[in-house]
């Protein structure tokens, strides 16, 4: 997160929304898990989707030129269709099958299922021709040894 130890002029915002990405992440999943159990993993995802959907639109609408683009770009309107369905698809249904995973497992194995993403991400690199380093092998293995350990039996 930080450039150097001795000086926080270094420091790195960037990193900074990761960490607290990764706390809002935890929060999430223990507030489906214990706050929201009664609900149906299609309710608390629509709910959440909904909520950001009006800042998102905003954003778009008022600092961005996708309006413009829209209008004038017949290729941006072919784009906007599929930019749609992989929202919806890849975002709106993965969503709602990982608040049903969070609602019939533990937080601690639903939480661990998402590092599991970057290992599928390196097959899909294998799947479309691209190298695996040592560094890859290495950060798969440490993936599956913390999930093991994270989810054993003691």
């Amino acid at each position: 997160v930080a450039g150097s130890w001795s000086s926080l002029a270094n420091l790195n915002a960037y990193g900074l929304f990761i960490l607290i990405a990764t706390l809002c992440y935890g929060i999430n999943v223990n507030v489906i898990k214990f706050n929201v159990k009664g609900l149906n993993a299609m309710t608390v995802t629509s709910v959440s989707l909904g909520m950001v959907t009006p800042f998102a639109l905003a954003y778009i609408l008022l600092f961005s030129d996708v309006p413009h683009q829209l209008a004038t770009q017949e290729i941006a309107r072919r784009s906007l269709f599929f930019i749609a369905l992989l929202g919806i698809m890849s975002t709106a249904v993965a969503m709602a099958l990982f608040n049903k995973l969070i609602q019939i497992a533990s937080p601690i194995f639903t939480s661990s299922v998402t590092y599991l993403i970057p290992i599928v991400a390196i097959l899909w690199g294998l799947w479309d021709g691209e190298v695996l380093l040592p560094g890859h092998y290495l950060g798969m293995l440490g993936v599956l040894t913390g999930v093991y350990l994270t989810n054993r039996k003691k």
